[in-house]
């Protein structure tokens, strides 16, 4: 699964990682962005489906959200702000060579307001933390916000997935190296 079906999604804001200490980013207007982790609860795989169902043409199902959410391999972060649900993003950590995004999306009311990147900045600080080398997403050619996101975050292009969506749209791949130790590129 790719990052951007996606992200066409927020700017602005930081914030970190673990659950029971909630990350803060930056929202419009003073407001500020919790990242926590997600967990296989009935709440929060509602709340992740409510999104998918708002934001993507192709939307996970019920089970691929409980499932993503209980994998020891995947980074599953929730976003919330103003005292709701604002967004999510996954990654599946492949210590210590890479870590892949999979999936980010905002809920349509907080776009633009910080969102996205607090998350992708949270999923850094996971890979980080696990001693990941390099992260890797996938973005549509045509998603300019994204695209522009995740340059200002340090990606870089490094190939292209011809007709990678719906076998109709290129993806750009794009690498973001960490440094970890032990990574001589």
């Amino acid at each position: 699964m790719s990052s951007e079906d996606r992200t066409e999604k927020g700017r602005g804001g930081e914030g970190p990682e673990d659950r029971g200490r909630s990350g803060k980013g930056s929202i419009e207007r003073g407001g500020s962005v919790a990242i926590r982790r997600g967990t296989p609860c009935d709440a929060d795989v509602r709340a992740v489906r409510e999104m998918e169902l708002a934001c993507f043409r192709h939307p996970w199902s019920e089970v691929t959200i409980a499932e993503s959410l209980s994998s020891p391999a995947c980074v599953f972060l929730l976003a919330e702000a103003e005292g709701s649900f604002a967004g999510s993003a996954c990654a599946w950590m492949i210590p210590p060579f890479e870590c892949q995004v999979g999936n980010i999306g905002v809920m349509p009311g907080f776009r633009r307001r910080g969102v996205a990147e607090a998350l992708m900045v949270a999923l850094r600080a996971e890979a980080e933390k696990a001693g990941i080398a390099e992260m890797f997403l996938e973005v549509r050619v045509s998603n300019a916000p994204a695209r522009a996101l995740y340059e200002k975050l340090g990606f870089t292009t490094v190939d292209i997935r011809k007709k990678y969506y719906e076998n109709t749209e290129d993806a750009l791949v794009m690498r973001l190296s960490l440094g970890a130790p032990g990574d001589d590129r």
